[in-house]
């Protein structure tokens, strides 16, 4: 009997051992359970009120800032702009520049007209719209212009025309050259653009003019100038006529300019025409050949003293005895030539047919009226 008394105290004592230390450890675990409570409490307020504090300084910091659209990489001017190009970031306003862009959306697609660096704020005034392709506009080449030596492809260029009485028009304005090989060039151009250029060949023809082509300093900022070249009347009824033309607005302030143009034209006698084409040519002459002529023509042209001085001798005995006999006068056009003086062809008043010929070849197909 001892012995199971013994062992019931024993199983008691352990069991008694055992509730006791569950009892302790359960009161350790809620106490570490309250603790870690509290300071999760204590943690989020604290994250809270950082957070209400970071959304209040965000709130003030937007109230005197903007967003502005900049560039993620460089852009070369007359590039197109792409949505990868463009991120959105918050400046202050007092450091954001004037005309911002708020949404990148807004810009892109439209063209680049300066160099801009990375993170460069990108405003309304460095951009601008290529627009819709009008339904007239076509790719022509012409080879007869005078091209500017630093030509390429890419330029922007005026072309304009140079009458041999110094006047000046603009014929195409800001025209890109969309290719350019040798003394050949490529723009596009719509329908008046295109017929203005064949009135502007025309005159070259019949008039000696000049069709040039000078470059724009800095294209992208610079604005397009105004073509002011007076068309051909001929080509303006043409253009008229013509259900392809989309500008017809301007046509009669272009004929009245055309008919001054053609009264000063006029007042301008051929002979002047011919020196000015002939000093044109003569100043477009490599200096190589200029020394090669001087040299030649030094040779050509040295002349006697003692004939020289006879000749003089005759006229001067000549004009001591005044003759009555009209027959016996001079003739002024059997006059003799100076050596050194290039002799051209004239053209006559009765050559204005020869001009009306050229100008019915050019236009021989009837005009639609």
């Amino acid at each position: 009997m001892s012995i199971k008394l013994r062992n019931k105290k024993l199983v008691y004592a352990g069991l008694i051992g055992a509730s006791v230390s569950l009892l302790l450890f359960g009161i350790i675990v809620i106490v570490l359970l309250k603790q870690q409570s509290e300071y999760t409490k204590s943690l989020r307020a604290q994250y809270e009120s950082r957070i209400t504090v970071a959304e209040q300084q965000l709130k003030e910091q937007q109230a005197v800032s903007s967003k502005v659209v900049v560039a993620t990489k460089e852009l070369k001017a007359g590039s197109v702009i792409s949505l990868s190009d463009l991120k959105l970031v918050h400046i202050s306003k007092a450091g954001a520049p004037a005309n911002t862009i708020p949404n990148p959306e807004d810009i892109v697609g439209k063209v680049i007209k300066i160099d801009v660096g990375k993170n460069t704020p990108i405003i309304n005034s460095m951009v601008y719209a290529n627009g819709a392709t009008p339904k007239d506009l076509r790719s022509k080449e012409y080879n007869v212009l005078q091209l500017p030596t630093k030509l390429k492809t890419g330029d922007f260029v005026d072309v304009r025309i140079q009458f041999p009485n110094g006047q000046d028009y603009i014929v195409l304005s800001k025209k890109k050259v969309e290719d350019f090989a040798g003394t050949t060039t490529w723009y596009d151009i719509n329908e008046s653009e295109l017929l203005a250029m064949s009135s502007a060949i025309v005159d070259a023809y019949l008039q000696g003019a000049k069709l040039y082509a000078i470059n724009y300093v800095d294209p992208y900022m610079q604005d397009k100038a105004i073509p002011n070249y007076p068309l051909n009347l001929q080509v303006i009824d043409l253009i008229q006529s013509d259900p392809n033309v989309l500008e017809k607005a301007t046509q009669q302030l272009s004929r009245t300019a055309r008919e001054v143009l053609n009264k000063n034209l006029s007042e301008m006698s051929n002979e002047d025409k011919m020196k000015v084409a002939n000093g044109i040519s003569q100043f477009q002459v490599a200096p190589e050949s200029d020394v090669v002529n001087s040299d030649s023509n030094t040779g050509t042209n040295s002349i006697d003293p003692t004939a020289t001085s006879t000749s003089s001798s005759d006229n001067s005995n000549q004009s001591v005895e005044p003759t009555t006999d009209p027959m016996s006068q001079p003739d002024p056009s059997q006059e003799s030539v100076p050596q050194n003086e290039i002799v051209t062809p004239i053209e006559t008043p009765n050559d204005a047919t020869s001009i009306d010929q050229k100008q019915q070849d050019v236009f021989e197909q009837p005009l639609v009226k």
